[in-house]
């Protein structure tokens, strides 16, 4: 989406959005019948709703997939038996959209700089990276070159 964004593939862009939309809405669909589901004793195979997984970040589809499982909660019509009430966390919602924000703001800001600047773009990045996980490997190298311990 944000390449399409950028080199002006406007088209493509809006299919990106389109997509991202559909997925959404069938993540949040997937709650409603889940959550219908759980208050009747019914089972589900819906590994993320059952399991109570939290926020998996590697993925932007994971991260997507929370969010429209949070949304469905929050539009779920809560008719019957108010001991079992389905709630949306709102904390959890609002840092999902910031993750997602994040995630394609990062994205329209490398297309862009890949698009005006080039490769050589790539170098700060990897220079911060290298910065972030010396101090852990120096740690590692460290404990393994050390004195063992039995």
């Amino acid at each position: 989406m944000a390449d399409n964004l950028v080199t002006g593939q406007g088209y493509l862009a809006l299919a990106a959005v389109v997509s991202l939309l559909a997925f959404l809405g069938g993540a949040m669909t997937t709650a409603w019948m889940v959550n219908w589901g759980l208050r009747r004793n019914l089972q589900s195979a819906v590994i993320t709703r059952i399991s109570h997984a939290e926020i998996r970040s590697t993925h932007v589809t994971g991260l997507v997939t929370d969010l429209g499982i949070e949304l469905g909660k929050l539009f779920y019509i809560n008719r019957l038996n108010r001991d079992t009430l389905v709630r949306a966390n709102r904390q959890k919602l609002s840092l999902l959209a910031k993750l997602i924000g994040s995630f394609f703001i990062g994205g329209l800001l490398g297309a862009t700089s890949f698009k005006e600047i080039g490769f050589i773009t790539t170098v700060f990045l990897a220079i911060l990276l290298l910065l972030l996980v010396w101090h852990p490997v120096l740690n590692d190298a460290k404990n393994w070159l050390g004195p063992h311990r039995p």
